[in-house]
């Protein structure tokens, strides 16, 4: 009895360890940087000083303020084959924070309707665009089925 509680003591001790561990570089990252945008690559959760961006801004003119955030979402059907690709990002204008796909959590069948989202932090002051391309890896960007494209202008925090 003595020696399964040293084992389970053991076994949680290594558990808490791993986790404190784990989570240390980034507190310190985050704490040392002096700036909350260093913690965004972490957690984003931004909706504040985010701007959204879909399919049906195609060919607009979007303005976000320095050190915000572009979130951008685009639908996509699984089971197809397509996907969406980000196309000569500058990086000197966005940094790319995270990119996730979320599906409907009532649809659980194979190709049901999914998102593809794409977190961005504007860097410099300046216009550049964003574009996108929606194809099949094997066939690539010259047969792509859908696209969009964006202009972005960043200014000036205020």
């Amino acid at each position: 009895m003595k020696t399964i509680f040293l084992i389970r003591k053991h076994v949680w001790t290594n558990r808490v360890r791993v986790i404190f561990f784990s989570l240390v570089p980034i507190s310190l990252t985050c704490i040392c940087s002096g700036s909350l945008f260093a913690c965004a690559k972490y957690t984003v959760n931004h909706k504040d000083n985010q701007v959204i961006i879909n399919k049906e801004d195609d060919g607009k003119t979007k303005t976000i303020m320095l050190e915000n955030f572009a979130r951008i979402e685009l639908p996509l059907t699984g089971g197809t084959g397509y996907s969406w690709h980000l196309n000569n990002l500058d990086p000197e204008y966005f940094e790319v924070v995270k990119e996730e796909t979320l599906t409907q959590p009532e649809n659980t069948n194979t190709g049901a309707p999914t998102t593809n989202i794409w977190h961005l932090r504007t860097r410099i002051e300046g216009t550049t665009y964003i574009t996108f391309y929606c194809y099949r890896d094997w066939e690539g960007i010259e047969k792509s089925s859908d696209h969009l494209k964006v202009k972005i202008i960043i200014t000036p925090m205020k």
